[in-house]
């Protein structure tokens, strides 16, 4: 395959000309770090070549193919001292782990989702969110005031896309998927926060598609299924389900509920039952 083009495009000089911001480098989370530091290297070697270089043959074929020119060998450290994102994990891949690292990243991990994420939403997130979809997009940012935290009452968000922007930041996934609310309600319910698994919990069963079928009673064809996303039908023909999300909030609620020593979701979960088995 023919490949990619370079993101540093060598013209005759004395011009170096490219077609991203450089100086987003750690902001934009640029990956991966070597490829990265082979880049900056080269630049600086184009730049500085009585200063910063090597002869080509030191060159691997990979940094050439990359950068356009020569730089240094890969084992000089990059020339702007420590180019590390700034975005990491919490341990790296030599020694070992603490003793009470899952404990750990549970807490972090639960921390983050109720109180740091933004994916719990407020009375305004939500009030933004349905205009956005409304106005059909499904992913995008929120302003702060509109994000946690928050107890629940307005659902959780599917998640953070993966896209990095040049600022750093990441969209949101717009949708509240019920699937999604009741797995974030069986992890709060298991932490010991009861108000916010009781309230996505109540999100996702409170759903007007849901409680329409119910009235009909066993007779309609959807009878039990749980809606894929709340947020996003307003015509009842046009209301989606999954078999496997099914199972997911129906394995998420049961949990939740274990946790929390409640049968206030028993009938949801039986009805749910028999409509995947049916």
């Amino acid at each position: 395959p023919t490949p990619s083009p370079s993101p540093v495009s060598p013209r005759p000089a004395p011009l170096l000309i490219s077609t991203i911001p450089l100086s987003h480098y750690r902001t934009a989370r640029y990956a991966p770090r070597a490829a990265w530091d082979a880049v900056w290297r080269g630049i600086v070697h184009w730049l500085l070549p009585s200063q910063v270089g090597a002869a080509p043959s030191a060159v691997p074929a990979a940094s050439a193919t990359l950068t356009g020119a020569y730089p240094p060998p890969e084992t000089e450290a990059p020339p702007f001292g420590d180019l590390s994102s700034t975005v990491h994990p919490a341990y790296g891949r030599s020694g070992g782990l603490p003793k009470d690292a899952e404990a750990l990243a549970l807490a972090r991990g639960l921390g983050w989702l109720r109180d740091t994420s933004g994916l719990l939403l407020t009375r305004e997130g939500a009030v933004a969110v349905q205009g956005l979809i409304s106005a059909g997009q499904w992913k995008g940012h929120l302003q702060p005031d509109h994000l946690g935290p928050a107890d629940g009452a307005c659902g959780v968000l599917e998640g953070v896309a993966s896209s990095i922007g040049p600022d750093g930041r990441q969209p949101y996934s717009l949708l509240l998927r019920s699937d999604c609310n009741a797995q974030v309600a069986m992890a709060m319910a298991w932490a010991g926060d009861r108000q916010v698994a009781t309230n996505l919990l109540r999100v996702v069963f409170a759903s007007p598609f849901l409680q329409a079928m119910e009235a009909e009673g066993p007779t309609h064809p959807c009878y039990g299924h749980i809606p894929w996303a709340l947020n996003v039908y307003t015509d009842p023909c046009e209301v989606k389900f999954y078999g496997d999300d099914n199972a997911r909030i129906l394995l998420g609620t049961l949990s939740a509920a274990a946790a929390m020593q409640t049968a206030e979701w028993d009938r949801h979960v039986v009805r749910g039952l028999f409509a995947l088995l049916r």
